[in-house]
């Protein structure tokens, strides 16, 4: 749960996915990756989506 909630915590801070302080093949840095996408800046509903009618 502390590498999810990490995870989570860097995406709302912007930080870049390569921050992550787990090794390949440890699974909290799955989980910390999880958190990442959850928590980051594309996850909110906030933000335009690129596909929108006007931009096609």
């Amino acid at each position: 749960m502390r590498a999810l909630f990490a995870g989570i915590e860097a995406g709302h801070n912007g930080a870049p996915v390569i921050s992550c302080p787990y090794p390949s093949g440890d699974l909290c840095r799955s989980a910390w990756i999880r958190g990442y996408a959850k928590g980051g800046p594309e996850s909110g509903s906030s933000q335009p989506s690129d596909r929108s009618p006007s931009s096609q």
